[in-house]
């Protein structure tokens, strides 16, 4: 029985940066979800957003009657078509979010269209497809505009980064608690003066403290992994942690016994990891 234990335990530490990238783009869709419905432009209404399986997100649009052309032959599909990829890849695209979230994750974005008299019609964007498309998006912004959004930490001094580390954990820390899935909770991510801290309740009905005892060497792996395969922001912050010389802990906190473990990733592992 600990064998069988210990090895479906194995198995949830690897897939441990999956089940947070897929709760995060749950976490992205579910608010998304929550404005609607809405006017993608007048008389073009997203009536709702789901995910319909793990790196899929779906958006459900309604036609009013006298768009209802655009999904009655080829050319107009077409013409559909690079409007919406066009809507979710414009430098200004309110779907900007979700785009990012799908793309890290390989993932797709579908479009369940419906006109006035009941017809439908699909079409889907993959992630390669949607990065395609922002970079052509990109080659046509001004290039003077473009870099004044542009966040590169190394032209950055050592306060500017420290400030920004500090907004980016409290922004993070603000939409705790988050179910990472398997009996595992996130209940807060905090900037210490010598690490970044995160602590992880375990159900332990679930997942027992002793269980994760005798994972720690392949959960400290993954975690490095996480590091080496992370996006944008994930990158940024660990940079700023090995500029501001801190590490990164993942405290882990049984829900009953409040017996707890710690990994730590020191800044030479972190260096290590982003291959500085």
């Amino acid at each position: 029985m600990r064998t069988t234990k210990l090895t479906q335990m194995l198995m949830a530490v690897l897939l441990l940066t999956a089940c947070a990238q897929s709760s995060r783009l749950k976490s992205i869709v579910e608010s998304e979800n929550a404005t609607c419905p809405y006017e993608l432009e007048e008389d073009v209404t997203v009536n709702s957003v789901e995910l319909t399986d793990e790196n899929t997100v779906t958006y459900y649009i309604e036609l009013a009657n006298h768009f209802d052309y655009l999904i009655d032959d080829e050319e107009s599909k077409e013409i559909l078509h690079d409007g919406l990829l066009h809507w979710f890849t414009d430098g200004d695209s309110p779907f900007d979010e979700v785009v990012n979230a799908v793309i890290n994750e390989e993932g797709y974005i579908s479009c369940e269209v419906q006109n006035s008299k009941g017809d439908s019609w699909n079409c889907e964007f993959s992630a390669y497809k949607l990065k395609k498309g922002k970079e052509e998006n990109d080659d046509i912004i001004d290039s003077d505009d473009s870099s004044d959004d542009d966040v590169d930490i190394d032209e950055m001094d050592d306060d500017t980064v420290e400030e920004m580390l500090k907004l980016g954990i409290k922004e993070a820390d603000n939409n705790m608690p988050e179910d990472l899935g398997d009996g595992l909770t996130m209940k807060s991510i905090r900037l210490k003066d010598a690490n970044l801290v995160y602590t992880i309740e375990c159900d332990e009905d679930e997942v027992s403290i002793e269980s994760l005892k005798l994972a720690k060497k392949e959960m400290k792996t993954a975690m490095v992994d996480m590091v080496k395969e992370g996006d944008d922001d994930i990158i940024f912050i660990c940079k700023a942690l090995v500029r501001t010389n801190r590490g990164m802990d993942y405290k882990y906190v049984g829900d009953v016994s409040r017996e707890s473990l710690t990994i730590h990733l020191t800044t030479q592992d972190l260096k290590r990891a982003l291959g500085l």
